[in-house]
């Protein structure tokens, strides 16, 4: 099955991010921004093709 693969690199991805934000210490408003919106981007990504392939079939 595909999906396992996909959430698995969904939340390596995540978990890259988090990693980076733990050790990060300055965490300005720009770094928040920055991060908050790569998080989405993962998210959405997965998302959109969780969409596709329910509406596929």
């Amino acid at each position: 099955m595909e999906e396992i693969p996909q959430h698995d690199g969904t939340a390596e991805e995540l978990e890259r991010l988090l990693e980076r934000w733990i050790t990060e210490p300055d965490r300005s408003e720009d770094f928040t921004d920055a991060f908050v919106s790569e998080c989405e981007g993962v998210i959405s990504i997965q998302n959109e093709a969780w969409m596709i392939r329910w509406t596929v079939g």
